[in-house]
């Protein structure tokens, strides 16, 4: 899921996730003009050493600010971006185990460790550290569906057969059994899942009768009929051409000859 840090609206904005409106939408004007004149801009939260290189253009800029613009979908995107008060330690101490610095409330708390383990690639610890932070304050049911399903696309993508339910309910149990299992039913990733799923199931069990039905099946050899036809080419050669060579002496012998033989046979 680190894909949703490196390219959070907020990190696009040059803002913490806990700065007010007023911050991103100056950052974001001050961004429109700077980009049209092709000038490139950083800000202190751009951490590249950390998250790799910020690339900035009037589209994701613009999309950025109209994320930013929707409370759910702003409540969303502080889930996977760095709260003020614990800033300079994610920096420092971006994929060690050494808490943040000592003041930051539990809810900024747990997200920036659970940012931490991301940038670790700990998917398992980031996740039961979001457990943490959608228990201390508990955000909307629209929020957790899109939450999950996010989740649900990051953990299909490394686990494609992977059971999904029984890895959600592993970690988040029962309190946030409703909105993983609505964000399942919503979630295209998952319903490619199951159809992906149920296709190799079906291939798997079914080899032989596939086998069967692609293949063709085997008829029993029978002799080929023969066919009667005329060869008139041979009857050509055989008869008509023959009796065509005969002339009138030929046949005038022939009449003679059977009838002195009919004659022989009757005097005997």
């Amino acid at each position: 899921m680190l894909e949703y840090v490196r390219n959070n609206p907020y990190r696009i904005l040059g803002v913490y996730a806990n700065d007010p409106e007023k911050k991103w939408v100056e950052n974001s004007l001050e961004l429109f003009v700077s980009l049209k004149h092709d000038n490139t801009f950083a800000f202190p939260t751009d951490w590249p050493e950390a998250l790799g290189p910020m690339y900035r253009t009037l589209k994701n800029v613009k999309d950025a600010a109209f994320i930013l613009e929707d409370n759910d979908a702003r409540t969303l995107e502080a889930l996977f971006w760095v709260h003020s008060k614990g800033a300079t330690s994610f920096l420092s101490n971006l994929g060690t185990n050494i808490d943040l610095e000592i003041g930051v409330c539990p809810y900024e708390k747990a997200v920036n460790s659970a940012l931490r383990a991301l940038a670790k690639g700990d998917f398992h610890k980031a996740l039961y550290q979001y457990k943490s932070v959608l228990s201390y304050k508990r955000p909307s049911s629209r929020v957790l569906v899109m939450f999950f399903g996010r989740v649900i696309k990051s953990y299909l993508r490394d686990n494609p057969n992977g059971n999904v339910f029984s890895f959600l309910y592993g970690i988040f149990g029962d309190e946030f059994r409703l909105e993983f299992q609505e964000a399942m039913k919503s979630c295209s990733p998952v319903e490619e899942y199951k159809t992906t799923v149920k296709n190799d199931h079906e291939s798997s069990n079914g080899t032989s009768r596939n086998n069967q039905q692609t293949r063709p099946q085997s008829k029993p050899q029978t002799k080929p009929k023969k066919k009667i036809s005329f060869d008139w080419k041979k009857f050509n050669e055989n008869v008509i051409r023959p009796w065509k060579q005969f002339n009138g002496w030929t046949f005038l012998s022939i009449v003679l000859l059977l009838i002195v033989i009919y004659f022989l046979c009757q005097i005997l």
